[in-house]
């Protein structure tokens, strides 16, 4: 292994299982939501079908404590879902700033890096760096051109979830790594072996 990834292979796989565990987590709460939502359809039919007023009064109350632990469960959910997505993301585009540094480290420059296995109609070097890029600077909506042209093709080969622009705000490092692979270490050190190997 080279000294680089053995250097970065805790923070890479530390990476790695923030990514995992964040989207197992985003998975189990919306398991939970179904859930919540199967135990007020039960509640409202039993108010609907109350013959009495003591039970209309019970089931109109569990229909109303359903109804109030849904909103603030949903509430909830939703700052727990926005939370964890952004974990997602900031841990991806570390792994993509591994990628990126590696290269750097290795070569200096990204052209004279290998270009690695190909990633639609481009080497995944240029991948790795641009998405990278799009990351790091992706509050600021301020693209460089070349990332621009390799989130354009990446589009035309893949679909409309690496569209980007200067609206666009958000990282794709998750959608990157998932094209790539990249959802363990296994999959990273190959391709990092690869991108770091001298250029014969």
């Amino acid at each position: 292994m080279s000294p680089y990834l053995s250097a970065t292979r805790f923070a890479a796989e530390g990476f790695l299982r923030i990514a995992a565990d964040g989207r197992a987590q985003i998975a189990a709460g919306h398991q939970h939501e179904t859930e919540r939502s199967a135990e007020l359809e039960i509640h409202a039919a039993a108010f609907e079908a109350a013959a009495d007023l003591d039970t209309l009064l019970t089931a109109g109350a569990l229909k109303h404590v359903s109804e109030y632990n849904a909103e603030q469960a949903t509430r909830l959910a939703g700052m727990l879902r926005a939370l964890l997505l952004e974990s997602v993301k900031v841990a991806r585009g570390a792994l993509l700033q591994i990628g990126k540094q590696g290269i750097a480290t290795a070569h200096g420059k990204k052209a004279a890096a290998p270009p690695g296995r190909m990633i639609g109609t481009q080497p995944l070097r240029d991948v790795v760096w641009g998405a990278r890029n799009q990351a790091m600077h992706a509050v600021e909506g301020e693209y460089r051109g070349e990332a621009l042209t390799i989130f354009r093709r990446l589009e035309a080969d893949f679909g409309v979830q690496f569209f980007l622009n200067s609206t666009v705000r958000k990282s794709r490092a998750p959608e990157v790594c998932d094209l790539l692979g990249w959802t363990q270490y296994a999959a990273f050190e190959k391709d990092m072996r690869d991108l770091l190997a001298s250029v014969a």
